[in-house]
């Protein structure tokens, strides 16, 4: 049999074909009495003849000194090691109940658990640990010594069934952790095309969005939300159920315990805001018309003497409707936290500062 696992295997089945007689070997034709799943669907690929009752066929050679005479119809146990598949280190350990994509290669003594799946094309380097209820999509790229969907560093949590579920094309640099859900049925939650520099770390029941860079070191606690393109610098430390707004910016070492509105750049410790993330709107190709609207929304809510409340009420009278200041606004009335506030700056009529 050929398969993605090099372990120990052990089937009941069925001759169903006389034995070819060869030296010391007879080969015999051999259906596995066991229903079709996807592990056994793995294990039970080469000459995959699918038969009316829903079984499989496979063809496995033995010895005629353990089985000197075995005719059609007999009932045969096989128990052997499974052929080595050269894109998987045969020291990794890997579940015989976990799923495997097509053109997945996994490095020496990394260990996926029970119930873990791996879409197509995914890169495993050495000593990674995928712990169970972990759903990597395709082309994903996991370096030396990451271990994802492990239980989440949460006292009340008792072990029930939680999920790390983790889009495609995502990069985990070395030493990267990711953490499930803290309670039954509970998820933490990454999309697609996403960056975790060394040693970043995401805790249970995080929702990360897409095209997110985490930088070196940094620490996103429990149940945070960080929107699409957001950039978290190295060193950050964000406090449990924080939100990140998209295209925002936070700075090295910031220490971020209120909500960061989208389009923003923040720094500090606690983190402030600073003008608008330019760079980033820059490669994200924001409008211009939009992005003057976002500089006079960030002074009304930063460079003027209105509470929050009433600037977000001055933005929708004053500012022409727009996307990017509709989701900004949206984002600050939905807040819970409260938003980080802006740094001290003198005042400017011009929007050249922002």
């Amino acid at each position: 049999f050929s398969s993605f696992y090099d372990q120990e295997i052990s089937f009941m089945g069925v001759i169903i074909n006389e034995p070819e007689q060869r030296i010391n070997q007879q080969k015999f034709e051999f259906r596995p009495e066991i229903e079709v799943g996807p592990a056994e669907r793995n294990l039970l690929r080469e000459v995959p003849t699918r038969t009316r009752s829903d079984l499989w066929k496979g063809k496995i050679l033995v010895t005629t000194e353990i089985y000197p005479e075995y005719h059609y119809g007999d009932q045969l146990e096989i128990f052997g090691k499974l052929r080595e598949n050269k894109m998987i280190h045969s020291t990794a350990i890997i579940h015989s109940k976990a799923e495997i994509g097509k053109n997945v290669s996994i490095g020496p003594y990394s260990i996926i658990e029970e119930e873990v799946i791996i879409g197509n094309n995914a890169q495993i380097d050495s000593h990674v640990v995928i712990k169970k209820w972990t759903s990597i999509g395709e082309d994903c790229i996991l370096f030396m010594g990451a271990v994802l969907g492990n239980s989440a560093q949460d006292k009340k949590y008792d072990g029930q069934c939680s999920y790390l579920t983790i889009g495609k094309s995502n990069v985990f640099r070395e030493y990267v952790t990711v953490h499930r859900g803290n309670k039954a049925e509970g998820y933490t939650k990454i999309g697609d095309h996403n960056y975790f520099m060394v040693n970043s770390h995401i805790a249970h029941n995080c929702e990360i969005g897409n095209e997110i860079t985490i930088a070196n070191g940094s620490n996103i606690a429990g149940h945070v939300i960080i929107e699409d393109r957001a950039f978290i610098s190295g060193l950050v430390v964000v406090h449990q159920f924080v939100r990140i707004g998209r295209l925002s910016i936070i700075g090295g070492n910031s220490k971020v315990v209120q909500d960061v509105p989208p389009y923003l750049l923040v720094d500090g410790h606690p983190a402030k805001a600073y003008g608008l993330n330019s760079v980033g709107l820059l490669r994200a190709k924001i409008p211009e018309d939009s992005k003057i609207k976002l500089k006079k929304s960030y002074k009304l809510l930063y460079r003027s003497e209105y509470s929050i409340s009433k600037a977000l009420q001055k933005i929708k009278e004053e500012i022409e409707k727009d996307d990017y200041v509709d989701h900004l606004v949206q984002f600050i009335e939905s807040s819970e936290r409260g938003i980080c506030r802006g740094v001290e700056v003198i005042k400017s009529d011009s929007f050249e500062d922002l």
